[in-house]
């Protein structure tokens, strides 16, 4: 009898242990974006009714889950527009919403060259190291770092 409750309990504790474990992972919350989730050095950004090309010296993008970043990189801290995103892996492309309030200043929309609040891009290209974004005004080429 002794002999079955002792393997009872290792049972159960083993059961409790695999739980636990289990309960740890599932609480975290996974990307489904593919390849456009990371951070991005925004290389060039060229204006599409002119084609004059700029190329920003420390212009990011990172893009994680719902949201996306453009941010420049200074000691100074430099300016940065935060983005909800709306994306569906494998998708040619991705809307983001600039909403006022969250630090979103029109100058900062300037300084990234966003025609408004609301900006669907189209996907040009996205592989491993490379993205490229074509808004109705821009495009950015990207590389991931």
């Amino acid at each position: 009898m002794k002999k079955v409750i002792f393997i009872i309990i290792q049972v159960s504790l083993l059961a409790a242990s695999l739980v636990a474990v289990l309960s740890m992972f599932s609480c975290r919350r996974a990307t489904n974006n593919g390849k456009i989730d990371g951070n991005w050095r925004i290389e060039t950004m060229e204006d599409v009714a002119t084609g004059e090309v700029s190329h920003p010296v420390n212009f990011f993008l990172a893009i994680q889950l719902e949201m996306a970043q453009f941010r420049e990189e200074s000691a100074a801290g430099g300016p940065q527009l935060n983005a909800l995103i709306s994306y569906t892996k494998g998708a040619d492309e991705i809307g983001m919403e600039f909403p006022e309030g969250a630090g979103n200043y029109n100058s900062y929309l300037e300084t990234f060259r966003m025609p408004s609040r609301n900006v669907t891009f189209r996907i040009l290209k996205l592989d491993c190291s490379k993205l490229v974004l074509e808004s109705p005004t821009t495009i950015y080429r990207c590389s991931r770092f």
